[in-house]
């Protein structure tokens, strides 16, 4: 089977995603709106997943979207106030 990379991602790369990147524990991650291809927000910018990057910290899309409306309802139960 041959792999065939969309022209855009071998000019200028890989684009992410921006819309439905999510937060890993320990790295923002998306994916590229032209090949679907797993990347990962670093210091210098955004690049392709790689298997060294596998951690036991991380948790997988489904869980940080879990997390998250987890976190968006203790913050609304801390600032609502009684009547």
């Amino acid at each position: 089977m041959e792999i065939r990379i969309p022209l855009a991602c071998v000019a200028i790369g890989h684009k992410p995603n921006r819309g439905r990147a999510w937060f890993d524990n320990l790295n923002w991650r998306s994916n590229c709106i032209y090949c679907q291809t797993s990347l990962i927000k670093t210091f210098n910018g955004w690049r392709t997943f790689r298997d060294c990057d596998y951690d036991v910290g991380r948790c997988s899309k489904d869980e940080a979207k879990v997390l998250t409306r987890a976190d968006s309802a203790e913050r609304a139960s801390r600032t609502s106030k009684p009547f």
